[in-house]
């Protein structure tokens, strides 16, 4: 969305959003209500619109599920029946997947679905760990400022190839931002680190928020 009105994730978030840390310590970030991008017109960043909105009138609920020693994230949908919605009016019949496809999900499934994966396994304890999730997972430009002015690859080992791409491409930044996250909150070991050093990753995770 960002990138569609050619500002930078910072002012994005400081002038369209605001954050909400629920009873489990863990930080969400939400559009300013009344949406700030619908007008009399339609919606101003239609082909760039969040997941949510692409789902909607359908809402998911996402719930952590235990089976023997692993977690996984369980996926509910519901239809919000309140809502005004013109398309409740189609005499159209949708599943969920066709529903998906029609709205242009597809291409961002996989990451809305590990992203919510995460928030459900992290064990999120205080601020400087919703530092972490904030800057890796909304904050982008930031987070890559961290990546490349800090400490961080003379520490964490990343192909030359995928440096390159992190650099300009902001779903590769996303997805390593996963990974990264994972590491950190220890849900999969997800990094390569140079001499194996938990330690190391662990202080250089501190510097995050000087970026």
């Amino acid at each position: 969305m960002r990138k569609k009105l050619g500002i930078s994730s910072e002012e994005f978030l400081e002038k369209y959003s605001y954050y909400h840390i629920d009873n489990k310590s863990r930080i969400f970030v939400l559009l300013r209500m009344p949406c700030p991008f619908l007008s009399s017109e339609g919606c101003g960043i239609y082909t760039e619109r969040p997941v949510k909105c692409r789902l909607y009138p359908v809402v998911e609920h996402f719930s952590r599920k235990t089976s023997g020693e692993a977690d996984s994230c369980d996926i509910s949908y519901f239809i919000d029946e309140t809502t005004d919605c013109l398309g409740q009016q189609e005499n159209a019949e949708w599943t969920i997947e066709t529903w998906k496809s029609n709205q242009g999900i597809d291409g961002y499934d996989e990451l809305h679905k590990e992203w919510n994966g995460i928030l459900l396994m992290a064990n999120i304890s205080g601020e400087y760990d919703q530092a972490q999730v904030y800057i890796a997972g909304y904050d982008l430009d930031r987070f890559r400022r961290f990546i490349f002015k800090s400490g961080f690859l003379d520490i964490v080992d990343i192909g030359e190839e995928e440096i390159n791409k992190i650099r300009t491409d902001d779903i590769v930044l996303m997805k390593f931002g996963f990974k990264y996250l994972k590491d950190y909150f220890n849900i999969e070991p997800t990094l390569k680190l140079r001499g194996n050093n938990k330690l190391q990753f662990k202080q250089i995770t501190k510097e995050i928020i000087r970026f």
